[in-house]
């Protein structure tokens, strides 16, 4: 490991990832059962858990970090490495390890070992786990993100995890990325159920897709703070997630993002904005039930 996260440990826990090739390229980290909120109970009494997915297992779910710094000179992108991705990355670990999940970081993956990596989670048993999240730290463009050496489209990434071993869970993507080339100027403006039980689901139910940044435009990163998108999600989560649902959660995000602008000091590039992007195909809503009745700890 390149360095100790607070809170993490190793246990008995096994999961199918043959990654060894990978080197110090590929990071395991498991909740430390006694500091995360995973080995407490929420109490669930007189709610209609039908309305929710079931977060109550040990660990709480899996969280794979696909963290893409450095990249080949036939992508055209060599020269710009994304500094500050791995504060990203580390903070993204010790959040979700305070929440409880299993934390997996792979570092500089090529398209073919993206694709492989991925295909070996989505063969993975989730049986005792509430939910898988994947998050891509990496350049990209609309509806593609970059590998080292080559991009790839988002879809044939999340299709991927349409399989009957994930069936009814949630499926959260968080994707780091730019959308397009455009800057986005500011606007001087002011903001002013049937219950029913399905016996089969369709292949796109219980996806949740979160981006950076709307399509077509740039996502910022500062190269010693990580980037915006991040570091505000990590702040959010750590202060709501014991009471806050997942959507409501994105929101506040986009809130506090949507108030900022870039501080280049160059002409084309110097007080730009952003606003990030929710897809949401949840039939139930999304909690990951910390008992605390306080914002989650580092």
């Amino acid at each position: 490991m390149e360095e100790d996260i607070d809170g993490a440990m190793m246990t008995k826990f096994k999961i199918y990832n043959p990654v060894k090739y990978l080197g110090d390229r590929y990071n395991i980290y498991f909740p430390n059962e006694e500091t995360s909120t995973a080995n407490f109970k929420t109490d669930l009494s007189g709610i209609d858990s039908d309305m929710f997915y079931k977060m109550d297992t040990y660990p709480r779910g899996r969280l794979i970090i696909i963290n893409i710094k450095n990249f080949h000179p036939k992508t055209g992108l060599d020269e710009f490495p994304r500094e500050g991705t791995e504060i990203d990355a580390r903070e993204l670990t010790r959040l979700f390890l305070a929440l409880g999940f299993i934390v997996e970081r792979f570092d500089d993956l090529n398209k073919k070992e993206l694709k492989q990596v991925m295909t070996m989670a989505s063969y993975d048993d989730y049986s005792n786990m509430g939910a898988l999240i994947c998050t891509f730290l990496t350049h990209g463009h609309e509806n593609i993100i970059f590998a080292t050496d080559e991009s790839i489209e988002i879809k044939k990434l999340t299709r991927l995890f349409r399989v009957s071993n994930l069936a009814g869970k949630p499926k959260i993507f968080i994707i780091q990325a730019c959308q397009g080339s455009d800057y986005m100027n500011s606007l001087d403006k002011v903001d002013g159920i049937t219950k029913t039980k399905p016996s089969s689901l369709p292949i796109e139910a219980d996806f949740l897709l979160a981006y950076s940044t709307a399509k077509g435009f740039y996502s910022w990163r500062n190269s010693q703070t990580g980037s915006w998108f991040i570091q505000t999600l990590c702040s959010v989560f750590r202060k709501h997630a014991h009471n806050t649902d997942i959507i409501r959660m994105l929101t506040k995000v986009n809130r506090i993002i949507s108030e900022r602008k870039s501080q280049t000091n160059i002409t084309e590039t110097h007080d730009r904005r952003q606003v990030s992007s929710t897809v949401s195909q949840f039939r139930k809503e999304f909690y990951f039930f910390p008992p605390f009745k306080e914002s989650v700890k580092s």
